[in-house]
């Protein structure tokens, strides 16, 4: 019986060892993150503060976010969507105007509404600290409706 149990403690060890194994781990990596541990409570966190509520959106398994309606992140002071953050399908438009983008990373995949950066009605020398070309962001992004940048 001692034995049974010893192989079976010997297994569960070499079991663990292959699953820690599949993680990609670095030194200065952040292990939470990369168990994905936490992230979901990140991502659900910053979109109610963003106001978008948990009725409009879907998290897929790829932690990728699609948005049945628009998406308003009008002026909230943003550089670029934090890490966690990768919309993929808004149903909407997506409004990101009144911000200093500097990255375009975790923008959406698609959006079937208009795509705002800035202000239709901000005047062309409104200071942004880049702007990208309505080429640049067709690249990345699949946009049915008007670009305003």
């Amino acid at each position: 019986m001692v034995l049974i149990l010893s192989i079976i403690d010997d297994m569960k060890i070499v079991r663990e060892y292959i699953e820690f194994e599949k993680y990609d781990f670095e030194r200065s990596g952040n292990p939470q993150r990369d168990l994905r541990i936490g992230v979901v409570q990140e991502i659900e966190r910053w979109l109610e503060e963003m106001g978008i509520g948990a009725d409009i959106y879907k998290l897929n398994p790829d932690l990728s976010i699609d948005v049945f309606d628009d998406v308003n992140i009008v002026s909230k002071g943003l550089t670029e969507l934090p890490e966690h953050i990768k919309f993929n399908r808004i149903s909407g438009g997506f409004y990101a105007a009144g911000n200093d983008w500097t990255s375009l990373r975790g923008f959406p995949e698609e959006v079937w509404g208009d795509f705002q950066l800035r202000s239709p009605s901000a005047p062309q020398y409104y200071p942004t600290v880049k702007q990208f070309s309505e080429e640049e962001i067709r690249k990345l992004i699949k946009i049915h409706g008007k670009i305003y940048n």
